[in-house]
């Protein structure tokens, strides 16, 4: 469970020192808008990509990671034999 130490202090601290540095924070604007102006602000041209691909692959790896454990709780709340019946990933 790598995962979480990388997402909150790598990504995290990057994004919230590219929002300081740029000064977005000072727009009023929220969200996904501010780092997008942000990283927009101090990477011309190829920011809004960076942040568009980070947005989709944090949520794809949200639902792969949930479905996860929307299984592994199923097992434990109804047992394995139960489950070998339903095939979760494929």
């Amino acid at each position: 469970m790598l995962e979480p130490l990388i997402d909150t202090l790598i990504v995290c601290t990057i994004t919230a020192f590219v929002i300081f540095i740029s000064g977005a924070w000072l727009t009023g604007i929220n969200g996904a808008a501010l780092t997008t102006e942000a990283f927009n602000t101090e990477i011309p041209y190829v920011g809004k990509y960076i942040v568009v691909v980070g947005l989709v692959l944090f949520a794809f790896c949200t639902i792969i990671g949930w479905s996860y454990y929307g299984e592994k709780c199923a097992e434990f709340i109804f047992g394995r034999k139960l489950l070998s019946h339903i095939e979760f990933y494929g």
